[in-house]
């Protein structure tokens, strides 16, 4: 056995694996097939090397440099189908078998034609009798001419080829892929030149061995390389059993070739025996002895390689059944993000829900900046077309908006994960880089599938079940509604009596000479309480029945100077008020009298609160904000404060009636903003938590004709 050899042994084996990985993990796709064959190709290559430096005799090394030589001439044009097919096809006419077979046609053909101008000899190196070199020789013929020409135009025209499909490549995948596959070959090629033009400088014919074989182990590695780099193959299916029989299969070679060849060698010069069932023998004892290896180092590369895949297993599945039980929208993708930030070590969790009545994907959770994305959106169609996590620079970036795209970059995404149930696009994540690692592996990549389908599914069942309680809470605020609409009637009878008694009392009493502190006294509580009586009569009557709204075209900029006056009338010290305005209409049609009484009560809601948060802290300063947005199919009208909030539990309590968290007040104020809005066609909105509240008002867009 030749040790110089021992890189082409190697090489041999780690190319002869690759190609059955490739093959096998898609058989029926054209560009395994093909380039199974190219790495095929480079395999007999590596093994006609072995044939030459191993031969004891001439016979075998000549057919070892002519087979060496073939394949040399034969790669150009394998090389030349793949650029039509790698990274995807292109052209209808070359994806055709017809054209492929061709080009392989026309390459052997031209083979056939110069094959007696290939002249091939070998010598035994000078003080290395026992080892053989190759010499090539050629006439240059008509024959030979065509097929260096052909071969050399195959290289130029397939590299030409990626070339031109790098201007047009759809994503930065396949420009990266194009650029890899170019840079190898290239390389390869020059090296190869090089390495053959140096070879009659060189003083010694050995050091021409070394690096051809040194060359044949680096093609090697660059296979390995674009298939680890660019997940060529499902390596989490393959890697471990290539990886295991690549090991077992060097093991065998080389015993075959150190051990078993020698003892030949030692029967032949001894006994003058040369038998093949000796050495069938020998490696078939050997198979039988690493046989038992074989499961043991599967196992061992899978708890190696996966280790950590497991482990995300585990943790996501316990995950899924923790999110099983019901959760608010809010806190639903706020344990989502946390979990996948610290399981997955990334730095952001982006996540974007669907709006039914906007029709639109608006950020929800994970930055400041607000970004607003339509059922048509590039992104929204990609996503619903991939139903499965994508890779940023799988996306056609070219396609994206360019505002879409600068907020990807910005925040450093890395992989979209889009929640889709029964093809219906809910919502979809948008996680930044990994926090030590560069990218997500393919194994993560299928785990993340799995785990947005199950929250999908959670995230549907959850909708399903705040729209049962939504209904169920309308449903019961009617039936009090109803309640309180006949309970009106009777307190309207039972308390104007006495009411009209009172007011007919006081004026009497006012008529007689009694004693002036006493009648003054007793004046004043007369009225104070027929006072109170009447707004609690009027609150009742205003709670029960709503006047029919008059719609009527506003001029907003008016509209909201009128609002602003009103506020800053009652506005406390060290309390800053401020109105914002988005929106292109300078005119909406509302009623304009029902929504100032429901504006002006969210706002002096909200000065009550900044007050009491006053009371608390001396140098508290407040802050009121009153914002209107225009959307596209209605207006938002959001008030915001700084003041204590509004307990998470009292929340979905705030617009009953006769609800109320302040020490003064009938509590019902709400109630009939809550009616005056529905009235108009349009619902309330809450968010609060401490020192801060929001109440949004979301009125449908009108003209005058329509009525809410």
């Amino acid at each position: 056995m030749n040790a110089y050899s021992l890189p082409a042994i190697i090489a041999f084996t780690i190319n002869v694996s690759l190609a059955f990985l490739v093959l096998l993990d898609n058989p029926r796709q054209a560009i395994n097939r093909w380039f199974c064959a190219f790495i095929l190709l480079f395999a007999l290559w590596n093994l006609s090397e072995i044939l030459i430096l191993n031969s004891s005799g001439y016979r075998n090394a000549v057919l070892g440099a002519q087979v060496l030589y073939r394949a040399i001439f034969l790669i150009p044009a394998l090389f030349l189908i793949i650029s039509y097919l790698f990274p995807a096809p292109r052209g209808a006419f070359a994806s055709k078998p017809v054209f492929q077979i061709g080009i392989l046609g026309v390459a052997v053909a031209v083979l056939v034609l110069s094959f007696p101008d290939f002249l091939v000899t070998v010598h035994p190196l000078p003080n290395m009798p026992s080892i053989l070199y190759y010499e090539f020789r050629v006439r240059w013929s008509a024959p030979f001419l065509l097929s260096l020409a052909v071969a050399i135009g195959f290289f130029i025209w397939g590299t030409a080829n990626l070339v031109h499909k790098l201007q047009y490549a759809r994503t930065n995948r396949e420009k990266n892929q194009i650029r890899f596959l170019l840079f190898g070959v290239v390389s390869i090629f020059l090296t190869f030149l090089f390495i053959n033009a140096l070879r009659r400088q060189l003083d010694q014919l050995i050091s021409f061995y070394v690096l051809s074989t040194a060359l044949s182990l680096l093609v090697s590695f660059f296979f390995v390389a674009a298939i680890l780099r660019f997940r060529l193959v499902r390596l989490s299916h393959l890697i471990s059993g290539g990886i295991t029989y690549s090991f077992l299969s060097s093991i065998v070679l080389a015993f075959y070739f150190f051990v078993v060849r020698s003892l030949e060698e030692s029967l032949v010069q001894i006994a003058g025996i040369r038998s093949f069932l000796v050495e069938a023998l020998l490696i078939l004892l050997l198979i039988m002895l690493i046989r038992p290896l074989e499961g043991r180092m599967r196992r061992t590369i899978d708890r190696l390689l996966y280790r950590d895949i497991y482990a995300y297993r585990r943790r996501f599945l316990s995950f899924t059944r923790e999110m099983m039980s019901y959760h608010d929208r809010k806190t639903f993708f706020r344990k989502i993000s946390h979990f996948l930030r610290n399981v997955l070590q990334i730095q952001k969790v982006l996540v974007f829900l669907r709006d039914d009545e906007q029709e639109s994907y608006d950020l929800f959770q994970g930055a400041r900046k607000k970004l607003s994305l339509g059922p048509d959106d590039p992104l929204v169609a990609e996503l619903k077309r991939q139903k499965g996590p994508v890779e940023f620079y799988d996306l056609d970036h070219s396609r994206l908006r360019p505002e879409v795209l600068e907020f990807l970059k910005m925040h450093g995404i890395a992989v979209l994960v889009p929640l889709i149930h029964e093809s219906d696009l809910l919502a979809f994540l948008a996680l930044s880089g990994r926090k030590r690692q560069k990218g997500f592996r393919q194994e993560e990549l299928e785990i993340l599938g799995i785990f947005a389908n199950e929250m999908a599914i959670t995230l549907m069942r959850n909708r399903s079940v705040e729209q049962i309680q939504q209904e169920e809470r309308e449903r019961g605020r009617m039936e009090r509604l109803a309640a309180i609409g006949q309970l009106t009637a009777g307190v309207a009878h039972e308390i104007r009596n006495p009411l009209n008694t009172i007011v007919t009392s006081a004026e009497t009493l006012l008529r007689r000479k009694l004693d002036r502190e006493a009648e003054e006294e007793l004046k004043s509580y007369i009225l104070e309480e027929a006072q109170r009586l009447d707004k609690i009569l009027t609150d009742f009557l205003n709670l029960s029945k709503i006047r029919s709204p008059e719609v009527r075209e506003v001029n907003l900029d008016g509209f909201l100077e009128r609002i602003e006056y009103g506020v800053q009338v009652r506005l406390p010290e060290n309390v800053e008020f401020s109105v914002e305005k988005e929106a292109h209409e300078s005119v909406l049609a509302t009623d304009p009298d029902l929504l100032e009484q429901v504006l002006i009560n969210l706002l002096n809601n909200g000065i009550e609160a900044i007050e009491e948060a006053q009371s608390r802290q001396a140098d508290f300063k407040g802050k009121l904000l009153l914002r209107v947005t225009e959307r596209k199919h209605c207006w938002w009208w959001e008030v915001e404060d700084n003041g204590v909030g509004i307990p998470p539990e009292k929340q979905n309590e705030i617009f009953n009636p006769f609800f109320t968290t302040k020490p003064t007040g009938t509590g019902l104020g709400l109630s009939i903003s809550l009616n005056i809005v529905q009235t108009l066609g349009g619902k309330i909105e809450v968010e609060s938590e401490e020192g801060w509240t929001t109440f949004r008002v979301v009125l449908p867009k009108l003209n005058r004709k329509e009525k809410p």
